[in-house]
């Protein structure tokens, strides 16, 4: 990251900060079901009333149905070698840096927030 300048580099965080500092709530989904329930808990509203679906398509599933009113299977996903390597690559790394850091930001975000709530509620 030798070559991301401070100014660039206030900027970004300056956009994390104002992610975090404009929403009320963040979820995060791989955290779904805590995600949920802190939900609930803010907007004081039932579980039940809290949708969300716990089988992910890159999974392999079915989609909706909606073309041709026919469902098809959603095969699993896979990752080439060179994809694989790319993604583990530092080039690739530096491109989501800043996404990484919001990701890690909206995280810890969610743990305030469930103790704040109170953890055995």
């Amino acid at each position: 990251l030798d070559y991301i300048s401070l100014e660039q580099n206030q900027n970004q965080t300056h956009d994390i900060n104002h992610v975090l500092n404009n929403y009320d709530f963040i979820g995060v989904t791989e955290r779904m079901e805590e995600s949920a329930v802190a939900l609930s808990m803010i907007l004081n509203i039932p579980l039940l009333d809290v949708l969300y679906l716990t089988k992910s398509k890159s999974q392999g599933s079915f989609d909706d149905g909606r073309w041709k009113h026919i469902c098809f299977k959603i095969q699993l996903s896979t990752i080439s070698p060179k994809i694989q390597a790319y993604l583990n690559s530092t080039e690739w790394q530096t491109v989501i840096y800043w996404d990484q850091l919001l990701h890690q930001a909206a995280n810890a975000s969610l743990d305030l927030t469930i103790d704040k709530l109170g953890r055995d509620e």
